[in-house]
């Protein structure tokens, strides 16, 4: 059992936190925690797993237990063999090369022994789907084949609690309902399990109860009944995204007509990631306005091709153009701004503003444009913050900010709404119909429906 007792934790810095949290999470039970973007959600689940008491500056008051032990006093350790923790960015957790290294290095570090290590090693490959990534190198999975790993890693040594935070965010529609076949068995192994999450759909039918968070508080627990009979406009007041399935529902892709050879054209592309060929005579053409969305399974290609796009990566056959001339990836670079998945590795600045100002003229035109855009991306009060001091879904905006500060023709963004609310999620895609208005075009590589439908013009599924 876990609970928290009048719990109050405050960030340094003015990082958010968590106050006067009162919960009890049984043995064996469901909870999702949901809520906007910064709302507490992610500090709930580093109370839970030690790692607010033991890595991060705050101050405290209040206890929280699991069966009794305050785990502000229990060694990291101790904690850690209890609760196993699955983060937002699964990077975060990795310490070895390999596959099959990163998943048996918990029960490596806890003294299981050899034989039973292997047999862990295959059982959690084999539940999260990915046994023939067993040798494969961590740097060269796709964002959600990494998210599998991670979750495989936790899976090997069996902790009696597992905590999620976002774990959907990179992972394709079949993949996700893969960690639900996960979290369901973990669930009738009499697991306990807490799942930070916005995109909750695959959650309706594990929940056993919904924790809403507002402004660091509980502000209200629901059934999973209760939360299924929400109305669309009772949940958007939530801040919340959708209980109920969504699919992408776009027209193909294709050209988008009119004259000229204004836009950008892909002519018979293909892509490698390393010695494997993942597109093969991949033909595209887009126009200026155009907002594509680019979908398929986790590992497929879709981003190794934005980054051939950006003039990151060579193609290996064919050829891209932009109005009609073709475009080397050195001009590319030029023309094309990336927005890669995984914002803590694309910001460098002490200062969310000085982020957007990084590299250009801060005279005053620039910093009135700079801070137009922090508020239409809702980052205003954070201006004068640190970045690495911002929640995940604060990231990710910071990171789209910066894009549409930079005056490019083509923006390419790699999933860009990972831990971001419904009312966030619903700026982001108003930022960028705007940006499209005035001509530019942009390529979206998205897991995410709900997103996709509401800003994407056209689609294309790769691997199809």
């Amino acid at each position: 059992m876990i609970e928290f007792r009048n719990v109050t934790y405050l960030y340094k810095n003015g990082g958010g936190g968590v106050k006067n949290i009162d919960l009890t999470v049984n043995d064996g039970e469901f909870v999702v925690l949901c809520g906007r973007s910064g709302c507490g959600k992610t500090t709930l689940t580093r109370l839970a797993n030690g790692l607010a008491y033991h890595f991060y500056a705050g101050r405290y008051d209040g206890t929280v237990t699991i069966d009794g032990k305050s785990v502000r006093d229990m060694p990291i350790f101790e904690t850690g063999r209890l609760v196993g923790s699955v983060f937002q960015d699964p990077r975060d957790g990795f310490f070895a090369k390999y596959v099959e290294g990163e998943t048996a290095f918990a029960c490596e570090n806890y003294g299981f022994s050899p034989t039973d290590i292997r047999a862990r090693v295959a059982a959690a490959l084999g539940a999260v789907g990915i046994e023939n990534l067993r040798f494969a190198e961590l740097k060269k999975l796709s964002s959600g084949e990494k998210q599998k790993v991670a979750i495989a890693s936790v899976y090997a040594p069996a902790p009696k609690i597992y905590v999620f935070d976002e774990p959907s965010s990179n992972l394709d529609a079949a993949a996700t309902l893969a960690l639900a076949d996960v979290m369901r068995a973990l669930k009738a192994d009499g697991k306990t399990v807490v799942v930070s999450e916005h995109r909750v759909n695959y959650l309706m039918n594990l929940a056993d109860k919904f924790v809403y968070i507002d402004g660091g508080e509980i502000a209200r627990v629901f059934t999973p009944r209760e939360f299924a009979n929400l109305s669309d406009a009772e949940s958007a007041a939530l801040g919340l995204r959708t209980p109920r399935p969504c699919a992408v529902n776009l027209p193909p892709r294709g050209d988008s007509g009119g004259g000229g050879n204004a836009g950008l054209r892909l002519n018979a592309l293909s892509v490698s990631y390393g010695k494997k060929e993942l597109i093969s005579g991949f033909s595209l053409s887009l126009r200026p306005g155009d907002i594509l969305a680019v979908t398929g399974t986790n590992g497929c290609g879709k981003t190794s091709l934005c980054r051939v796009i950006a003039g990151l990566k060579r193609q290996n056959r064919g050829e891209i153009l932009f109005n009609g001339k073709k475009l080397p990836p050195r001009k590319r670079l030029a023309a094309v701004y990336y927005v890669a998945n995984g914002a803590d590795n694309q910001l460098f600045s002490s200062s969310v503003r000085d982020e957007l100002l990084l590299g250009l003229k801060a005279d005053p035109k620039t910093r009135e444009r700079a801070d137009a855009i922090l508020a239409e991306f809702g980052l205003s009060e954070y201006a004068d913050r640190h970045p690495l001091l911002l929640s995940g879904g604060q990231k990710q905006r910071l990171t789209l900010a910066v894009a549409f500060m930079r005056d490019r023709s083509v923006i390419v963004l790699d999933e860009p709404t990972s831990g971001l609310d419904l009312t966030r999620m619903r700026h982001v895609a108003d930022a960028i119909k705007t940006a499209s208005v005035s001509g530019k075009i942009i390529i979206v590589v998205s897991h995410d429906a709900e997103f996709v439908n509401r800003v994407c013009n056209k689609s294309v599924i790769i691997g199809s």
